[in-house]
């Protein structure tokens, strides 16, 4: 089991509650248009610049506020990870459940500028500025955590596990029923 990411960095600051990455008149739409306003208030044109494979790094309290089902839409986006200074617990547990690997690298915004290309890996709990070619490592996530990312999310999880339909495999991956499953943080 190896869950690494590699991309470019988008970098935002600290406090980012979940109703400034996604604006309530975005909850009555379809993840693919939703995701469309993610960060709509804090960087307006962002979701026109991020390519898939990229990455999404803040500093503290990152996804504080409801639970909004935001991991899904950046899933949607096709970010690749995301890395932060400091989750909100609820936050990180939905990041995890959507299958989007989440990372806690301390001053992680000042040692990454946006634009450098970073490399996550959550297996080994290391982490690579491949730009400026910093590095460190961190404590490494529990199995159970690595294996549900791995596997895509708790839903695709539990398909493959065979409490759930196997033949829903590839629909429980998809951001609706990430969307639709969110809030609890279960």
């Amino acid at each position: 089991m190896t869950v690494t990411f590699t991309g470019k960095v988008w970098v935002f600051g600290d406090n980012l509650n979940t109703d400034a990455m996604y604006p309530a008149f975005a909850m009555k739409m379809e993840p693919p248009e939703a995701a469309k306003h993610i960060f709509y208030e804090v960087r307006p044109g962002w979701t026109d610049q991020v390519a898939p494979g990229d990455i999404v790094l803040a500093g503290k309290n990152f996804g504080l506020g409801s639970s909004r089902p935001v991991a899904s839409l950046f899933t949607e986006l096709g970010v690749a990870g995301l890395v932060a200074e400091e989750f909100n617990s609820l936050f990180f547990r939905n990041a995890v459940n959507a299958g989007l690997p989440a990372m806690t690298v301390p001053n992680a915004t000042a040692v990454f500028t946006e634009g450098d290309t970073g490399t996550f890996d959550l297996t080994a709990g290391t982490w690579r500025n491949d730009t400026t070619g910093a590095s460190g490592t961190v404590p490494k996530l529990p199995d159970l955590i690595l294996d549900i990312i791995e596997s895509g999310g708790v839903m695709p999880r539990l398909a493959a596990q065979g409490y759930l339909p196997a033949e829903l495999g590839d629909l429980l991956r998809s951001s609706t029923v990430a969307m639709r499953g969110a809030g609890s943080g279960a």
